[in-house]
């Protein structure tokens, strides 16, 4: 448990006294089975994507005038924040092979998984998650130039989706054309390699 702490801590940017109080001590929490905020699971799904190195995220990446003047860049504060971190070398959160074997197993629910419906039309991967009794529905995905999380429910309790209303059926397609539509510019990318693992093709039996 002590390691699942740790990782679900770094990944989600706990302090210790968030990992004591926010993530309940028992074996279900490697499925999950504890509340964070969609901005939290996309931080962590987006570490994973940079090849376990330390991101900033932000929403927001610039705010123009009526003239197209940019008043607040961002995405530029961002940049210069982890230049400054990273003087004293790269933060590494999670390992480099851990993160690509990540990468490599999200693919695939998004090629041959329960996201097929995501697909937006290049190298991506990413997670389903439906909660029990269909209360919420959610995908994070990434590509290698943008991660995004998705999520749908009711902010009221006791309110449910509908049965049967599981994530691969209507967030994994909302997030698919949304991810088309924001990378229409930009160019199609393939995942860095980030550590020195070998790929074989498995039979499927």
């Amino acid at each position: 448990i002590d390691t699942v702490l740790d990782y679900f801590a770094r990944l989600l940017k706990f302090n210790e006294n968030e990992k004591k109080t926010r993530i309940p001590r028992n074996l279900s929490i490697a499925l999950g089975s504890f509340e964070v905020s969609p901005f939290e699971l996309t931080t962590a799904y987006a570490v994973i994507a940079n090849g376990g190195k330390e991101v900033i995220p932000f929403s927001i990446r610039y705010v123009k005038d009526r003239n197209g003047e940019i008043l607040e860049n961002m995405e530029k504060d961002v940049q210069q924040q982890l230049a400054e971190k990273t003087k004293n070398g790269t933060i590494q959160i999670i390992k480099p092979a851990t993160a690509q074997m990540m990468i490599s197993m999200l693919r695939s629910v998004i090629s041959a998984g329960t996201a097929r419906h995501a697909n937006p039309g290049r190298p991506a991967g990413g997670k389903t998650g439906t909660t029990s009794n269909w209360m919420d529905a959610w995908f994070v995905g990434f590509t290698p130039q943008l991660t995004t999380g998705l999520w749908m429910g009711y902010d009221k309790l006791g309110l449910a989706l509908g049965t049967g209303q599981s994530a691969g059926g209507i967030a994994a397609p909302v997030w698919g054309r949304y991810m088309r539509e924001a990378l229409s510019r930009e160019p199609v990318r393939d995942f860095q390699v980030y550590a020195g693992l070998a790929e074989a093709k498995v039979c499927a039996n």
